[in-house]
C-alpha cells in the first residue's frame, strides 16, 4: 500500500513540533515530500516497475493537488511524470486526459504571468513528446510527427538545438518515422541523436579525466579510456564515470538512463535496416563499450 507523501510530512512535523505548526514550514515539507516522491516514482520507472510507479504517482498527484491547487504549474512535472507510467501501461485515455490537463494549466500560468514563461515551454516541450508517443501508438502519426516537431522546437529554444534533451525529441520523431516506415528520416533521426550524446559524452570525458588527473589516488571512481573510449567500471558504478560524477539527482540519472536505452534502439535500429553497411557512427567504440558496461 502506497502511503501518502504529505500525510507522512505531517505527521512528522506535529509529532516534532513543539508549538503551533506554522504553515510556511508545513509548505515546505509538502513539497519537499512531493519531490521525493516523484523521484522515487522516476526510480521505479528505470527499474521497469510500471505498476509501483503508477501507485506512487497516484498518490502524489492527490497530494499534489491540495498542496499546489488544480490549476497551478507546479502540477504539471506530476501530471508529466503519470503521462509517462501511463503509456508504459497503456493507460491511452488517461495518457490524453492528463496530457490536456498539463496543457490547460502551462496555458493559464502563461497568462497569469508572463515570468512563467521559460518554464512553461520546458514543459511544453516534454508535452509535444508524450503527445507524439501517444499519437505514435494510436497510429495517428501525422499528428505524432507535429507534435514531436513542436517539442524539438521548444527544447531547442530552451536548451538549444545540440543539447541531450533535446535529442530526446529528435529521438521520439526517429521512432515515429520508423514505425511509419520513412527509414531514411529515422535514420537520420538517429544519426543526430548519437551525434549530439558523442559530443556530450566526450566533453565529460574530458572533464573527468582533467579531475582524475588532480587526484589520481581515487580508487572508487570509474576510468575512462581517452584514446578508445574503453570503461572499466569502479566497484559501485551502474553509469559511466562522467555520468556517474553528474547524477546528484534522479533527474539527471534518468536523462542518462534514458540516453542509454537510445543509443542502444538507435544501434539496433541501424543492425537491422543495414545488416550488410558498418554501423557508422554508431560503431564507434566509446558506444560499444558503453553499452557493454551496462
Amino acid at each position: 500500500m502506497t502511503v501518502s507523501p504529505t500525510k507522512h510530512n505531517q505527521e512528522l512535523t506535529t509529532a516534532s513540533s513543539s508549538g503551533p505548526v506554522h504553515a510556511s514550514v508545513l509548505q515546505s515539507g509538502n513539497e519537499a515530500a512531493l519531490v521525493s516522491a516523484k523521484a522515487r516514482c522516476e526510480s521505479q520507472m528505470i527499474a521497469k516497475d510500471f505498476q509501483g510507479a503508477y501507485a506512487t504517482i497516484v498518490e502524489c498527484i492527490k497530494d499534489a493537488v491540495g498542496v499546489y491547487g488544480k490549476s497551478a504549474l507546479s502540477l504539471v512535472p506530476y501530471y508529466l511524470c503519470m503521462a509517462e507510467v501511463g503509456l508504459e501501461l497503456s493507460h491511452m485515455n488517461q495518457v490524453e486526459e492528463v496530457l490536456a490537463l498539463c496543457i490547460w494549466n502551462i496555458v493559464k500560468a502563461a497568462e497569469d504571468d508572463a515570468a512563467n514563461e521559460p518554464k512553461t515551454l520546458v514543459h511544453r516541450a516534454v508535452v509535444c513528446k508524450l503527445f507524439g508517443r501517444y499519437h505514435c501508438e494510436c497510429e495517428q502519426f501525422d499528428e505524432a510527427v507535429k507534435q514531436a516537431a513542436n517539442g524539438a522546437y521548444y527544447a531547442s529554444v530552451i536548451h538549444g538545438p545540440e543539447h541531450i534533451q533535446t535529442s530526446t525529441l529528435y529521438f521520439t520523431l526517429g521512432a515515429i518515422f520508423q514505425k511509419m516506415f520513412r527509414t531514411e528520416e529515422a535514420l537520420g533521426m538517429y544519426d543526430k541523436v548519437v551525434e549530439i550524446w558523442y559530443k556530450h559524452l566526450a566533453a565529460a570525458t574530458r572533464r573527468q579525466r582533467g579531475s582524475h588527473d588532480d587526484d589520481d589516488d581515487d580508487g572508487g571512481r570509474d576510468v575512462v579510456g581517452a584514446s578508445n573510449g574503453t570503461i572499466h567500471p569502479g566497484p559501485s558504478s551502474t553509469l559511466p564515470a562522467h555520468a556517474a560524477k553528474d547524477t546528484a539527482s534522479p533527474h539527471t540519472e534518468r536523462i542518462y538512463h534514458e540516453g542509454l536505452a537510445m543509443l542502444k534502439q538507435v544501434l539496433s535500429t541501424r543492425a537491422k535496416a543495414i545488416p550488410t553497411l558498418p554501423l557508422a557512427r554508431c560503431s564507434i567504440p566509446w558506444y560499444e563499450s558503453a553499452s557493454d558496461a551496462y
